[in-house]
């Protein structure tokens, strides 16, 4: 490894992290939502992740998702988790009994 560093063209003390420390990014916990109807026209073009659990729907927000990463919420009485990595456009949901769908 030490021969490696010792031919690379970038000085290693150039090098600095990059993005946020650990825990830069803060979860969005305890959400609040609006009705179907007074979202209306923001939902027209906004692009969400929905989750159903035990007969409740919450649609969140990707714009809310890409800058939080992770949002805690309730749904359908669960825990739930959703989460996202904006670098790759992945998401997914997790709760008490596993991958909601």
């Amino acid at each position: 490894m030490a021969d490696r560093l010792q031919q690379a063209t970038v000085d290693m003390r150039e090098i600095v992290s990059g993005g946020p420390p650990r825990d830069g990014i803060p979860s969005f916990d305890e959400p609040k939502f609006i009705d179907v109807e007074a979202a209306d026209d923001f939902l027209d073009d906004e692009p969400v992740a929905v989750v159903r659990r035990n007969g409740e729907v919450k649609a969140y927000p990707l714009q809310i998702l890409i800058y939080h990463e992770i949002v805690n919420d309730v749904v359908g009485g669960d825990p739930v988790t959703e989460d996202s990595a904006p670098s790759s456009w992945s998401r997914s949901s997790s709760g008490r009994g596993g991958v909601t769908r």
